[in-house]
């Protein structure tokens, strides 16, 4: 549901204040909404299966700042490797570096993942708590 609703935002916001909506915007969106659902589900299933959730919440806290981090790094990489791999990129972008893209999607997707974590978290913490008593 998470990830339908951003890109139902993003949409609407690009007809919105866009003259044209591109075929490469829409492959692009989906590519991102299609790696955050398979990255944040990978995600819970790493929060639930090194068993964080048992922790006291200050110690929950710097474990999902951590996770985060690192599918962060992880996401940036598949969007930049599929964006140069299926020639995604306008000439605007490609005048920036590598290192440029992939730390402004680093940036980009650790806020969105960090959010997902806040969101999700009670969710995990239910849906780990009905594993154990499974």
């Amino acid at each position: 549901m998470g990830w339908l609703t951003y890109l139902g935002i993003n949409l609407f916001f690009s007809f919105t204040f866009k003259e044209q909506v591109t075929s490469t915007y829409v492959i692009r969106m989906l590519i991102v909404v299609f790696t955050g659902i398979s990255l944040t589900h990978f995600m819970r299933w790493v929060i639930i299966r090194w068993d964080n959730l048992s922790n006291s919440f200050e110690k929950q806290i710097g474990y999902f700042f951590i996770v985060t981090i690192s599918f962060a790094l992880l996401f940036a990489l598949i969007l930049n490797f599929s964006y140069l791999q299926f020639d995604l990129l306008d000439k605007e972008e490609l005048k920036y570096s590598f290192a440029r893209r992939f730390t402004a999607a680093s940036v980009n997707a650790f806020f969105l993942l960090m959010l997902w974590n806040l969101i999700d978290r009670k969710s995990t913490r239910l849906n780990s708590s009905h594993l154990v008593i499974s």
